[in-house]
């Protein structure tokens, strides 16, 4: 499954699917990259820049 969103969108998802809390995005940021995992144990998230 891939999710897409906004700046102020991203971090609620990553929340709602349990994942840990994620800083807020600015309005000029479009460097940052989440991944998220979802299966057997807690969630991992990614954090990367392109």
């Amino acid at each position: 499954m891939r999710v897409v969103g906004h700046r102020n969108t991203v971090p609620a998802i990553i929340a709602a699917l349990g994942g840990p809390a994620v800083a807020a995005i600015t309005d000029d940021d479009y460097s940052q990259l989440y991944l998220l995992w979802l299966g057997a144990g807690p969630p991992r998230l990614l954090t990367a820049k392109y």
